[in-house]
């Protein structure tokens, strides 16, 4: 059985590399200004400090992407939109601002009849590196990113 999650996971990490492979190959062709926008990836001692952080367990697809970049740069006067419909990849910084952010907000205003965060859910994109009053979260229990995850406050500065 746990060779068969690992072997999974495998093809999950595998098929994210390949895909970040095309989109990065694509932005060299066509967008270089954007493909210049992209952090690096992160190191394997980053992603774990950002999971202790969040105290959840971080997918295998996620940390992919996390290992081909961590985010996108905030350029001032620019902004940093990277995906269609003005999307961008978080900063670490900003991950954990907006889920401590929201862990707070659901256990401040939130109950059982009206969930608007869940511990699992981890922030992923926002409209702006940056800044994130909306966004895209990580849901393990669909397995994908979900549009509009709720009025997120603004984060911290784009550092990682």
């Amino acid at each position: 059985m746990k060779d068969d999650i690992r072997s999974a996971q495998a093809i999950e990490e595998r098929q994210v590399a390949d895909a970040w492979l095309r989109i990065t190959t694509w932005l060299r062709c066509h967008a270089p200004a954007t493909l210049e926008l992209l952090r690096p990836g992160a190191t394997e001692d980053e992603i774990t400090a950002l999971q202790q952080a969040l105290g959840v367990r971080i997918p295998a697809g996620l940390k992919s992407l996390w290992r081909q970049c961590a985010g996108v740069r905030t350029v001032p006067g620019q902004g940093s939109n990277f995906l269609l419909g003005g999307w961008a990849l978080m900063s670490f910084d900003s991950v954990t601002y907006v889920y401590r952010e929201k862990m707070v907000s659901q256990e401040r205003d939130g109950d059982d009849e009206f969930l608007f965060w869940r511990p699992a859910w981890i922030p992923v994109c926002s409209f702006y590196a940056a800044d994130s009053p909306m966004g895209c979260i990580w849901t393990p229990r669909r397995a994908k990113l979900v549009a509009g995850a709720g009025s997120m406050s603004t984060g911290p500065g784009s550092s990682r």
